[in-house]
């Protein structure tokens, strides 16, 4: 890093504090007032400046239009005086407790800034124009139909020899009667079902139409959350279906996703900008930089602590990675290809790194306007930031007040928690040859000596001679970055034992499972962390809502209402 960099870090943790510091006492203001605290007072200038920050919109899973009606702008106006209050109320002024907590994101700050500063000073970059967002909108229309979905479960019962057909449908009724008796259907799932699916209570998962039966899916979709069906007869016995959750189906018009193809947009320009300039940068010596199949294989193995992608001295985690995931809106996420998603926050993350790596280089900012604007960046940034990891570990203070209520919500979703399948495989690859047929089948005689322990992995290598891989352990997400083929031949395998042989590529691979860990619910102690962070994933719009609450009731928050409905009338009707 560059001394300039290395001196305005410093510079803009404490400036970064210092900033927006109306938190002690005013005199009277002569200028309009939205609101009144404790502390002080918000002015509508204040109020409309934000607004004017965020462009009054932001882009969002159900779309958001710029505002219109008066009500609207109310809402708003309302809405941004409380959260500057709060936001005071988070940070007071001159609080250098705040000074280690920035440590922490300053130099992230301090990267993105600068990048972002030094691509817009390279060349300006366009709005994209309504034609390029309705041609995106209209070459991707999949992309903005949700399908419906049932989260389901379910109990099969195989009709027996010498019963009648009826008889599964009978025993599945009384399942029925007993759960509406209080016996739940989980436990009578695990214990009863004739299906796999008994190793995970009866869980099928979210189900969207096209994957069963025609009929099975109108008997799935026709039921509400917490509704059961009756017992179905299918091929060889009867099922007995129970809908736990629910997503309608809803379509995105082009005013609706809009915004967020216009930032899509502007991603793939910038992407693109990003990775031309990555392109000339040489990496620094001893980097770490992944392929997509490494990225997948590190990825599965689900170590936090693994490092992905190491640069000079940054260095970026498995966590790192999650945590920017997650920052990510679900509606933005489903305008990237779902099998470069995974991938997509990776190499952007490693060229926004070696553009940095440039500009420092280069000693960029060296002009004195330049350097004014990145530090404002900066400081808003940091101030963000802040106020984001205050409100968090307030809110995560908050739930661990609640152990219970924790270990209800383990007990309720407990798919979440469990362990991965995973399979420890040894491929046998074969040369194709100048006659893959007679291949085949000398490996399929061979594969039937091995089902019958007459001959050993080792020598079917030798006979057919081919090469053995080292055995390693695979999640299915490693094995799909493998092959679709490779996965659905080990899936497909019950337990263990030899996979038929097939061909891939200019070879024919024969894979072994020599073992395999089958998914396992993992109990609370195991997984407290992780149930935490879900249990704040899925209420965070509560909790941050409870959390503003108190702190301007702590504030004494005392909202002008008046004056914000005369800044928005007409000449006159004041």
């Amino acid at each position: 890093m560059n001394r300039f960099c290395v001196l305005a870090l410093v510079t803009f943790l404490v400036w970064g504090c210092q900033s927006d510091p109306p938190e002690k006492p005013r005199p009277e203001s002569t200028e309009p007032v939205a609101a009144k605290y404790r502390d002080g007072y918000i002015l509508l200038s204040e109020v409309e400046e934000r607004l004017r920050a965020e462009q009054a919109f932001r882009a969002s899973p159900t779309g958001v239009a710029p505002i219109r009606s008066r009500d609207e702008w109310l809402t708003t106006l309302s809405t941004t005086a409380r959260h500057l209050a709060f936001e005071r109320w988070l940070i007071p002024e001159n609080d250098l407790e705040s000074l280690p907590e920035l440590a922490d994101i300053a130099r992230q700050a301090l990267e993105q800034s600068t990048v972002d500063l030094y691509l817009n000073d390279r060349q300006a970059r366009e709005l994209p124009s309504e034609a390029e967002v309705e041609a995106f909108y209209s070459d991707h229309s999949e992309m903005f139909e949700q399908a419906g979905q049932r989260f389901v479960s379910h109990i099969f019962r195989r009709q027996r020899p010498g019963e009648p057909e009826s008889a599964p449908a009978e025993f599945l009724l009384d399942l029925k009667l007993r759960i509406s008796q209080g016996e739940t259907f989980r436990a009578l799932a695990a214990r009863h079902s004739d299906s796999e699916t008994r190793l995970l209570e009866g869980r099928l998962g979210w189900i969207q139409r096209g994957r069963l039966p025609k009929a099975l899916e109108e008997a799935v979709f026709a039921l509400r959350s917490g509704e059961m069906s009756d017992p179905i007869l299918v091929p060889g016995g009867a099922t007995l279906f129970l809908v736990t959750d629910t997503l309608y189906a809803k379509s995105y018009s082009l005013q609706d996703a809009r915004p967020a193809i216009m930032n899509r947009l502007l991603q793939l320009a910038q992407a693109q900008e990003l990775e031309d300039l990555a392109s000339r940068v040489p990496l620094p010596a001893d980097s770490l930089v992944l392929d997509d199949a490494e990225l997948a294989s590190v990825l599965n193995e689900h170590d936090a602590d693994q490092v992905i992608l190491r640069l000079g001295e940054h260095s970026y985690k498995v966590a790192d990675w999650l945590e920017d995931v997650a920052e990510r809106d679900e509606f933005e996420l489903s305008l990237v290809d779902p099998k470069e998603r995974a991938y997509e926050i990776y190499r952007r993350h490693k060229h926004r790194q070696l553009a940095f790596l440039r500009a420092s280089e280069e000693g960029f900012p060296s002009e004195a306007p330049l350097q004014e604007r990145l530090r404002a960046s900066i400081g808003k940034q940091l101030r963000r930031e802040l106020i984001a990891s205050r409100s968090q570990a307030r809110m995560m203070a908050k739930i661990d007040q609640m152990p219970q209520e924790l270990r209800d919500f383990h007990r309720q979703n407990d798919h979440l928690f469990q362990s991965p399948l995973r399979l420890e495989i040894v491929t046998l690859e074969v040369p194709l040859g100048n006659h893959p047929m007679t291949k085949i089948q000398e490996l399929e005689s061979l594969r039937e000596l091995l089902q019958q322990g007459e001959v050993s992995f080792d020598q079917v290598a030798t006979q057919s001679a081919g090469t053995l891989t080292p055995a390693q352990w695979l999640g299915p997400q490693a094995i799909s970055a493998l092959s679709p083929k490779v996965r659905i031949y080990l899936l497909g395998l019950k337990g263990t034992g030899f996979s038929v042989p097939f061909q891939l590529d200019r070879q024919l691979l024969m894979i072994w499972v020599k073992s395999r860990q089958e998914p396992r619910i993992l109990g609370f102690e195991e997984v407290e962390d992780r149930v935490r962070d879900e249990y704040f994933a899925r209420h965070r719009q509560r909790l941050f809502q409870q959390l503003l609450q108190d702190g301007l009731k702590a504030q004494s928050f005392e909202l002008n209402e008046q004056v914000l409905k005369e800044s928005l009338a007409a000449p006159g009707e004041k």
